[in-house]
């Protein structure tokens, strides 16, 4: 199975909605590819820009090579604003990843592309702008795929260790490390 990287830059967005109860809106987006949850990726909260932030944030995702010979897979982008007691959602682009294949064709430098945000409402209102570049097929599947994890057994011929360990003084209670609340010696044992 081939794959292709995409390298993204999400480099601004403008006019987007603002948001209620928010003094200073620190928005931030997240980036995914549609038919894999796990490539969730973010960038930083922009601290300047209100409702028009600017990142100028790089992020790389590994598309399956046979999907894009299809409809196949989207870019999704959402925009959301950090603020006290949960973020709010402020809008989202769904871009098919096979439209920015087709606009790069061979063309080795990035491209510059610009899109309408949807607000949750479905009304547009905004425009997110970002670069891409494809990179070159890799034979062989995902080379950023994580190894499989071993399955955890617990050990059935030791006997379990309770904590703190009995012997032990509680910290902060003396012995030869911590405090000593008795006033005596590190030598002497602490009242219980």
């Amino acid at each position: 199975m081939e794959c292709r990287p995409l390298n993204i830059t999400i480099v601004s967005a403008k006019g987007l909605k603002k948001g209620k109860d928010v003094p200073q809106m620190l928005v931030y987006l997240e980036a995914n590819v549609s038919t894999d949850p796990n490539t969730k990726q973010r960038t930083p909260a922009a601290r300047e820009g209100g409702n028009s932030p600017a990142w100028t944030f790089p992020m790389q995702f590994v598309i399956d090579a046979a999907s894009l010979q299809k409809d196949g897979p989207l870019l999704i982008l959402k925009l959301r604003c950090q603020r006290p007691g949960g973020d709010l959602d402020i809008g989202e682009t769904q871009v098919p990843i096979k439209e920015l294949l087709e606009t790069a064709g061979k063309d080795k430098d990035p491209k510059k592309a610009e899109y309408p945000v949807k607000k949750p409402s479905g009304k547009e209102k905004g425009e997110l702008k970002f670069t891409f570049k494809f990179g070159e097929k890799l034979p062989g599947g995902f080379p950023f795929q994580a190894p499989p994890s071993m399955p955890y057994t617990a050990a059935t011929t030791q006997t379990p260790i309770s904590y703190p360990p009995v012997g032990y003084p509680q910290a902060g209670l003396g012995g030869r490390y911590g405090l000593l609340p008795h006033g005596g010696s590190k030598d002497v044992a602490p009242p219980l």
